[in-house]
């Protein structure tokens, strides 16, 4: 078989392996309908807006709602088009990976099957491809800006470097670091007589970050997203150690430190442009992870984009190491080692709180959230609102205007004057006085409460769950006011689930 012959076989075996195991976990995130919701306003006039007339940045990539739209524009179910989306743009940044893999390695066939095997194991990839969230787009558009970046760094155009960091930053918020930090690695690459190339490169850069602020300050009126202020409010010591947390935890699920860790440490013994390149975009990656605190999602989405080119860098490692034994049974170590690590890639521990968030949400909780915005959809008044925590898939199927008791779509309580950092992110804003001020007409409480049975309206428990993190959200709304302005329904949603809530005397 010929190399050519051979490298596109296991492209298709990559490729395959990817796609089975995102198959597999079958997730689908409740925070992915934010996103399609500014899609489905979008398509119907009313513009980039979560609820008609109130202009919040609230979704989590620019780029996503716009591509998102695209497909719904020519009839593409917005739902599918986003989670077959994801997994073309994971398998695409598998097959990229393995690409840019030959500017490092010097064992290319190993190498490069090893980069698409890691790629392929990994658990939160192949959880977030088809999850209907960014998270694959931007682990794409970041190996497309390393591998412009890598060309630069060898004689390539400046511009398409700088245009591609760029669309990092348009991809998501903590891209503008990324983008920068692997211009200014690549600029440092270049020969020292020919490093005012790199201009080119830093003002289309900047140009097109501009661009962005600038649409975001006429469009929105604010030079940072809502959700800023809504999960980080001002960075803090408080917030940086639960980043730290969030790394720890899934270098307990998936393999240590050490095994984490080992591929950058080899960066810097390789001291080569190249690895500093792809060594640049996964540390301000991780970077970014700390200095947001985490994420409250399951299954490390926020680590997504770090998986291609972290498996980038062991790749190399691995074969770099094979490259100085001779042929034969002393290589075996070292694929060993590739299946090792894939294996601790591949799946967490059962008892993993990431995993038990995951199973929560795929195996109830968005199909109850769904139910019932197809049920508000159906049933109520018009000129009804909501209130509620979470408010993806019920925002999108219901179609009303909804009040985001957590600030991710309200200004007003994004900016509430509580400190970050000490509870579960993105979910520390509130203010439950206003909300009530808001008179939603339906109050979608406990995490809006659907159970397999319909509960009394005197259980203690019919709205007002004994779970910490819910209560801390939520406890502010109790008191007279809700008493007197409220009464207990329950919804038969169909298919055994019962919706529990309060409705608006």
């Amino acid at each position: 078989m010929t190399i050519g012959k051979a490298s596109a076989a296991l492209a298709v075996v990559v490729a395959a392996g990817l796609c089975l195991h995102a198959c597999a976990w079958d997730f689908v995130s409740d925070d992915a309908f934010i996103n399609l919701r500014y899609s489905q306003n979008l398509l119907a006039g009313h513009g980039l807006v979560f609820n008609v007339g109130e202009r919040v940045e609230a979704y989590s990539s620019l780029s996503w709602v716009l591509l998102t739209a695209l497909l719904g524009a020519v009839g593409i179910d917005l739902l599918q088009g986003a989670r077959w989306l994801g997994l073309l743009c994971a398998v695409a940044s598998a097959l990229l990976a393995m690409r840019i893999i030959a500017r490092l390695s010097e064992t290319l066939p190993l190498a490069r099957g090893a980069a698409g095997a890691l790629i392929a194991a990994s658990a939160p990839f192949a959880c977030w491809a088809l999850g209907g969230m960014d998270a694959p787009l931007f682990s794409l558009v970041v190996l497309v800006a390393v591998f412009a970046t890598l060309r630069f760094a060898h004689g390539g155009a400046p511009w398409l470097a700088g245009l591609t960091a760029g669309a990092c930053a348009v991809t998501r918020p903590e891209g503008l670091l990324v983008g920068a930090a692997m211009l200014l690695v690549g600029a440092v690459g270049v020969e020292r007589g020919t490093r005012r190339r790199a201009l080119p490169a830093f003002v289309t850069f900047g140009g097109l970050v501009a661009a962005l602020f600038a649409f975001r300050l006429a469009y929105y009126g604010e030079w940072l997203p809502n959700t800023y202020y809504a999960k980080i409010g001002a960075p803090s010591v408080l917030l940086a150690m639960r980043g730290v947390d969030y790394l720890a935890d899934f270098g307990r699920d998936h393999g240590g430190a050490v095994l984490l860790l080992a591929p950058f440490l080899a960066a810097f013994w390789r001291r080569d442009a190249a690895f500093w390149v792809t060594a640049a975009a996964a540390l301000s990656m991780l970077v970014a992870v700390v200095l947001e605190g985490g994420d409250g999602l399951p299954m490390y989405r926020f680590l997504v984009p770090i998986v291609p080119v972290w498996s980038i860098l062991a790749a190399s490692l691995l074969s770099d190491g094979a490259a100085r034994l001779r042929r034969g049974p002393r290589s075996a170590p070292w694929i060993l080692a590739l299946g090792a690590t894939c294996a601790c890639l591949a799946w967490p521990a059962a008892e993993s709180l990431h995993y038990l968030r995951y199973r929560g949400h795929k195996d109830f909780e968005v199909e109850a959230w769904s139910a019932a915005g197809k049920w508000l959809r159906g049933n109520a008044p018009p000129g009804a609102s909501v209130a509620c925590v979470p408010i993806g898939a019920v925002s999108y199927y219901s179609g009303l205007p909804v009040i985001d008791m957590l600030g991710l779509t309200d200004k007003h309580i994004a900016r509430a004057p509580l400190a970050t950092g000490d509870g579960w992110a993105g979910h520390e804003k509130r203010d439950g006085q206003y909300v009530l001020s808001r008179q939603p007409t339906f109050l979608l409480l406990g995490n809006v409460r659907v159970l397999d049975r319909a509960l009394s309206i005197d259980d203690p428990e019919f709205v007002r769950i004994a779970h910490p993190a819910i209560e801390a959200r939520e406890g502010d709304v109790y008191g007279q006011e809700l008493v007197r302005n409220y009464q207990p329904r329950v919804a038969n949603l169909g298919g055994g689930l019962f919706l529990h809530f309060l409705q608006r005397r």
